[in-house]
């Protein structure tokens, strides 16, 4: 489990830094710029999976995921057996995680409780999440 969390925490230090544009005529350029506290505000007045901001935001999280999962796969012939099968499974509720309304779910459930968190860290715990991996 330890190669797992070592791999994980590769991927998301890099993908960190990963920025994209869209949603409600506010550039979205820097998601580490949108609070939970502004996810609060927008999906309060429109809870629509279909909104620019949610659209935006979601798509932002799973590129996150996407690249989180690329990077790890990159190293997963390099750990042993059972952290290999760790990593499918998460693999696996990651993308399972990703359909439906899977994302902007997550998304109410973790800001609701956490304001003041950033998206990139809001991503962060759903990946983590996903992938079973204990909170620090």
């Amino acid at each position: 489990m330890r190669h797992a969390l070592i791999v994980i925490g590769l991927a998301l230090m890099i993908n960190a830094t990963t920025s994209v544009g869209g949603g409600s005529g506010q550039p979205l350029d820097d998601p580490g710029k949108f609070s939970c506290e502004k996810w609060n505000s927008v999906r309060q007045t429109d809870r629509s999976p279909t909104n620019a901001f949610t659209e935006a935001v979601t798509a932002w999280v799973q590129g996150y995921f996407a690249g989180s999962a690329d990077l790890a796969f990159l190293f997963v012939t390099r750990v042993p057996a059972g952290v290999q099968d760790d990593l499918r499974a998460g693999f696996v509720r990651m993308t399972t995680f990703q359909k439906a309304d899977g994302i902007p779910k997550g998304l109410d459930d973790y800001c609701a409780e956490h304001p003041r968190d950033l998206m990139t860290m809001a991503a962060k715990r759903l990946l983590r999440k996903s992938y079973s991996v204990d909170q620090p």
